[in-house]
C-alpha cells in the first residue's frame, strides 16, 4: 500500500480513464465530501476493478443535484448518449436525480 488516496472504478466507462484528465461523479455525502475536499490537490491511485492502472491528481471538484448536470457532461463520462439510460446507470449505482453529487476532475501523473 502507497499511502496515497485511492479512487476506484468497477468500469471504464467511455474509456475515460485513459484520457490525460478524466472526470467521475460520486454521491455527495458528508463522508465523500470530506474525503475529496482534505485530498484536493493530491496524488490518487486509480484502480480499475483492483487493479491500479494510474496515477493522478484531484484537480478540481465541484457539487450538483445530477438532475442539474449538463446532459453532455454525463454523455462524456458514461459513453452514453440517451438521458434516459443515463440516469438508470446512475441509480443502478444508488445516486438518484434529485441526489447531490460531487464531479470530481483527474489528470494522470
Amino acid at each position: 500500500m502507497s499511502g496515497k488516496p485511492m479512487v476506484g472504478f468497477s468500469h471504464n466507462w467511455n474509456d475515460k480513464l485513459y484520457l490525460t484528465i478524466f472526470s467521475t461523479f460520486r454521491k455527495c455525502d458528508e463522508p465523500n465530501l470530506k474525503f475529496y475536499s482534505n485530498h484536493l490537490g493530491d496524488v490518487f491511485d486509480v484502480f480499475l476493478k483492483k487493479q491500479k492502472i494510474c496515477e493522478a491528481t484531484l484537480i478540481g471538484m465541484k457539487s450538483s443535484l445530477l438532475k442539474d448536470v449538463p446532459v453532455e457532461f454525463l454523455w462524456l463520462d458514461t459513453g452514453y448518449n440517451d438521458e434516459e439510460t443515463v440516469f438508470a446507470l446512475f441509480e443502478s449505482f444508488g445516486i438518484g436525480r434529485e441526489d447531490k453529487v460531487l464531479w470530481l476532475f483527474f489528470k494522470w501523473v
